[in-house]
């Protein structure tokens, strides 16, 4: 559980992640050593994992989302090499096991364009021929209504 200036401190750097101990400090009212002392904590315990960069999609020419709902083989599904091709995958950016339902994996991949789509779901399916895709979702980046995980943090840190 984490004590009032932990959570103080962790709501500004969701906001503010670049933020410095002083103006932290400022903002939350105690000193920026004890600051500086929450932070070192909260990263040591692994409550902080890092420090993010948010980038423009387009900019960058990612124009297409795709979502995918997998059925793996069982040879597969408890492979840890399979994971680490999944974790080691630059095209993925979510991959979530799914606890019911027909699909195993619940996937969130990232494109230039429809043509690089086709032709990695067609990689993917020869590369693994017992792979079964249950269902594909496209979208582009201008129809991403929400994708951010800053909200859930926040709420978490509500005292009770």
């Amino acid at each position: 559980m984490l004590q009032k200036n932990e959570r103080l401190v962790l709501k500004h750097l969701i906001e503010h992640a670049r933020a410095s101990d002083s103006s932290i400090s400022e903002k939350v009212g105690i000193t920026t050593q004890a600051v500086g002392k929450i932070r070192r904590k909260l990263e040591e315990q692994g409550v902080i994992m890092g420090y993010g960069l948010l980038l423009n999609h387009n900019a960058l020419g990612i124009s297409l989302f795709t979502e995918a709902r997998l059925q793996l083989p069982p040879e597969l599904l408890d492979s840890k090499e399979y994971r680490k091709e999944v974790f080691d995958d630059p095209c993925i950016t979510a991959c979530m096991r799914q606890v019911h339902g027909e699909a195993h994996l619940h996937v969130i991949y990232a494109f230039k364009n429809i043509n690089e789509s086709n032709t990695y779901f067609l990689k993917l399916t020869t590369k693994h021929p017992g792979i079964k895709i249950i269902d594909i979702q496209p979208t582009t980046w201008d129809l991403v209504w929400k994708l951010n995980r800053t909200d859930a943090f926040k709420r978490a840190l509500e005292e009770e």
